[in-house]
């Protein structure tokens, strides 16, 4: 009699798994639902390898039709595992399209296993796979051995997949299922010359289980607190993508507001919120039978994603999430409306590269606005797509290269003096693709990737060369304001710059008046004020920036040496109510002592109210565009009208 004591064993760590399983609710993904049938179908051939055995102890309890149909389904469900098992590490690794593509493979992959099944079906007529001799013991036919070429086959396969593709899935779990795949041989090969020590589907066991715990980890590609995949698994599954050349089609909603509705109704029902909105992703996601999968990577940002062959629901299922988001969701007693923005991306149809898709992802909140309106990539203009941080970077890059930077000036007018009496330097690039892509645009990616310090040395050189030219002094200005960004405000390598550059140049000091921008004001970080001190000591202008309206903007102006604070006019607001701020603002700071410019000035009835407010200077387009040095010199010497 064979030890069946490792089945049932087996048959134990089945059930276990499958409890698992079902209490965790790990059944969403194809992948997950793929290793459950694989535990579901080996639970199955544990049983029948248990009762095949049973029966052949016992003769005469059954008929041999029982016996032999019990033995059928054993080697059906052990061949079926094979199959399954490359079935598993080929969507493991995301690579089931290459696949589906090729026929050839296809045929491949169902080859041994249809033959194995066809055999097994015409067995009662030839008994060449097994059959029971007359003293009912099991024989094994002249064709067993196609069983076992089968696994070997499915075997090698998996192997080879395993190592060509393993990296897809991370380095310890390659590992672990070549290991299980070693530990698989050895126990077929002990059952194979030991029939009776029957160990091959407690090992299957055994692998299955250390699978579970660290392959088929739901924690890894999880969010607990919506049950979509997390943002981990979006960027690996991008990554994979890449690799495979796999075509998927990106729905990414950005919910525009969901901070502010965060913060209004406190965190305590965050939670919540996020169910409901999870729960539009997998309605949406069930009118299609779920061939979708849903992700939720951060605050506000959610993501469904198509793969190949279902690319075509694309529109159906945006229509659908956009119609569900659009509508009130009920939160506690809160009754919310979702400012959520829906942009469809193909890949690698719209972008091929996954460094590029990558970064637009990340980027999505600041290159598509609020529309209501569903968005597709290929419906983007060009200084749309340049805002992605990948593409900025690169003509950033170029502009450096091909010297493609280009300073502007922007002339300040003095209202007591009743001239122009200074410039505030300006940057753009001049792109032989994108065309002039000012500063507010590229400056941002310029920051975050770090060539600030390079683009910031480059306009203080180039403007100390020009004011230390004779057009400078012709147009008799008494500075030249020159931004500086709130990383370099905050180094005291900035100190360097500006005395050096005005050392090489011979430009006096008191002709430069740096902007600093509000924010780093607001910080109050020790360095900023050292730096600042240093410059009034050295009668170097300064120059509060991007002034805020309000009454800590007041206190830090109030505390420190500026000589200006400049105030930008909000173009889109016009009330009334907002023009008697401006004009208390710009008393309250002319009491302490500083001056006053207002920045933006685009027509003449904001004209006629900022001379209203009594302030110094005034800058803007009504007065005269950005213009480069040789034009800005014939328009202050008054050989050019503007």
């Amino acid at each position: 009699m064979k030890i069946i004591h490792f089945d049932i064993c087996s048959l134990c760590i089945y059930l276990i798994i499958l409890f698992t399983i079902v209490i965790n609710r790990n059944f969403k993904s194809t992948i997950s639902k793929l290793y459950t049938a694989l535990v579901g179908v080996s639970f199955v051939a544990a049983i029948s390898s248990i009762l095949s055995e049973v029966l052949v102890n016992f003769p005469g309890m059954v008929p041999e039709s029982i016996k032999y149909l019990v033995s059928s389904i054993y080697l059906f469900t052990r061949s079926a595992t094979g199959i399954m098992y490359v079935l598993y590490i080929i969507f493991l690794s995301d690579i089931w399209h290459l696949f589906w593509r090729r026929k050839g493979l296809m045929v491949i992959l169902l080859s041994c296993f249809v033959v194995v099944s066809v055999l097994l079906c015409l067995n009662p007529l030839n008994y060449m796979m097994f059959y029971y001799d007359e003293a009912g013991h099991y024989v094994r036919g002249d064709l067993y051995i196609a069983f076992y070429i089968s696994g070997a086959f499915y075997f090698a396969l998996g192997m080879f997949l395993i190592i060509r593709f393993g990296r897809l899935i991370g380095r310890l779990k390659q590992l672990s299922i070549l290991a299980l795949g070693v530990l698989t041989v050895i126990a077929v090969t002990i059952q194979y010359f030991t029939p009776k020590l029957m160990v091959e589907m407690f090992a299957n066991a055994i692998a299955l289980l250390i699978i579970r715990l660290i392959v088929q980890r739901p924690e890894d590609v999880i969010d607990p607190s919506t049950g979509l995949r997390s943002y981990y698994a979006y960027y690996n599954d991008l990554a994979k993508n890449s690799t495979t050349n796999k075509k998927v089609s990106i729905i990414l909603i950005d919910i525009k507001n969901y901070n502010e509705i965060v913060d209004f109704m406190g965190n305590t029902n965050e939670l919540e919120l996020l169910g409901r909105i999870a729960d539009v992703l997998e309605l949406s996601n069930s009118h299609i039978r779920y061939r979708g999968v849903g992700y939720h990577l951060y605050r506000g940002f959610f993501r469904f994603v198509l793969g190949e062959r279902n690319m075509e629901y694309e529109t159906e299922v945006a229509n659908r999430l956009n119609g569900y988001l659009s509508k009130t969701i009920k939160v506690a007693d809160f009754e919310l409306s979702l400012k959520a923005q829906l942009t469809i991306i193909r890949y690698p149809e719209d972008i091929n590269e996954y460094a590029e898709l990558a970064s637009f992802d990340k980027d999505i909140s600041s290159i598509v606005p609020y529309s209501g309106n569903i968005v597709k990539y290929s419906e983007l203009d060009d200084m749309s797509k340049i805002m992605s941080s990948y593409i900025m970077e690169k003509v950033i890059l170029n502009a450096f290269e091909n010297d493609s930077f280009e300073i502007m000036y922007q002339p300040v007018y003095s209202l007591r003096e009743q001239r122009y009496v200074a410039a505030e330097v300006m940057l753009r690039i001049n792109d032989e693709k994108y065309g002039t892509i000012n500063q507010e645009t590229f400056l941002p990616t310029a920051i975050k990737h770090g060539y600030i310090s390079k683009i910031g040395e480059y306009v203080f050189d180039e403007v100390c060369k020009f004011i230390a030219s004779e057009d400078f002094n012709r147009m008799k200005f008494d500075y030249i304001e020159i931004p500086f960004s709130e990383a370099r405000c905050c180094t005291r390598e900035i100190v360097r710059l500006v005395i050096d550059t005005a050392n090489v140049y011979g430009v006096d000091l008191w002709k430069i008046n740096l902007n600093i921008p509000n924010k780093p004001v607001k910080i109050s970080q020790n360095v900023l004020l050292d730096n600042m001190y240093f410059f009034i000591n050295n009668n170097v202008r300064m120059t509060m920036s991007e002034y805020k309206l309000g009454n800590a903007d007041i206190l830090k102006a109030s505390v420190l040496p500026f000589e200006n604070v400049k105030i930008t006019i909000d173009n889109d607001e016009q009330r009334e109510s907002y023009w008697k701020l401006m004009k208390k603002t710009v008393e309250a700071i002319k009491e302490m002592g500083i001056g006053v410019a207002i920045k933006g000035v685009r027509n003449t009835a904001e004209y006629d109210r900022v001379i209203r407010l009594e302030c110094d200077l005034i800058q803007g387009s009504y007065l005269s565009k950005e213009l480069n040095s040789d034009d800005l010199v014939k328009l202050i010497c008054g050989n050019m009208m503007i």
